[in-house]
């Protein structure tokens, strides 16, 4: 995932920033998007501090995914 703080080209998706926390060079969000709560973590240069809603971009060839019931990662 990346976030983007206005709509980037491709497939993407809208959240807002529930949470923010600062972590040394990292930030990390808590946003509520259509698909859910989601957490992501990003450089602190990317994100503005106290950005309120941002888009959040899938990149599915760099994504892992995990079986919920298992916690083992799906190959699809």
């Amino acid at each position: 995932m990346r976030l983007h703080t206005s709509e980037p080209e491709g497939q993407a998706f809208a959240g807002r920033v529930l949470l923010s926390e600062m972590t040394g060079s990292e930030l990390i969000l808590h946003c509520e998007t259509e698909l859910g709560r989601l957490t992501v973590t990003t450089p602190r240069r990317d994100i503005a501090g106290g950005q309120t809603s941002v888009w959040v971009g899938l990149d599915t060839d760099r994504a892992l995914f995990f079986d919920n019931g298992s916690e083992r990662r799906v190959n699809l």
